[in-house]
């Protein structure tokens, strides 16, 4: 199977929540860095004037900041990217099994670079003996007749 991704954003309750709890994270890391930077300049010079000290924070907040929401968008590709991998065998299973609804042909299919890949390998055995099964259930009994 191919390892082209015709559409990256697969299924938008799942990867919009994971990169809502993304963001949140990276909100909170901000934050946190934001009063790191205030602590520290206070440690590292306590005595010094306001003016100073508001110019220096200002510098290093400004250069994180930069910095922070330059990766913005890398870090959110790459979740969506990321989660691709999981929750694109997931939609895949959902989708061929609402086609084996109405046949029992196909095999499913994952790309190799995709997680539970062991599930597509059990759901195909799972079929194939369902399918075993199945034409044993519908060929006519044999009876014998013993003609002596």
């Amino acid at each position: 199977m191919s390892s082209l991704r015709k559409k990256t954003f697969v299924h938008g309750s799942i990867q919009g929540a994971l990169v809502l709890r993304m963001l949140v994270q990276w909100l909170a890391f901000v934050v946190a860095l934001t009063s790191v930077v205030v602590l520290m300049q206070l440690v590292i010079d306590p005595l010094q004037d306001a003016e100073s000290w508001h110019r220096q924070v200002k510098t290093t907040l400004l250069a994180l900041g930069l910095v922070s929401f330059a990766l913005l968008p890398i870090f959110v590709w790459d979740i969506i990217k990321f989660s691709h991998r999981f929750v694109g065998p997931i939609v895949r299973l959902h989708s061929h099994v609402r086609e084996l609804k109405d046949s029992r042909e196909g095999r499913l299919v994952f790309r190799t670079d995709d997680y539970w890949l062991d599930l597509a390998d059990d759901f195909n055995q799972m079929m194939d003996r369902v399918r075993e099964e199945t034409v044993q259930q519908e060929e006519p009994d044999v009876v014998s007749i013993d003609q002596s």
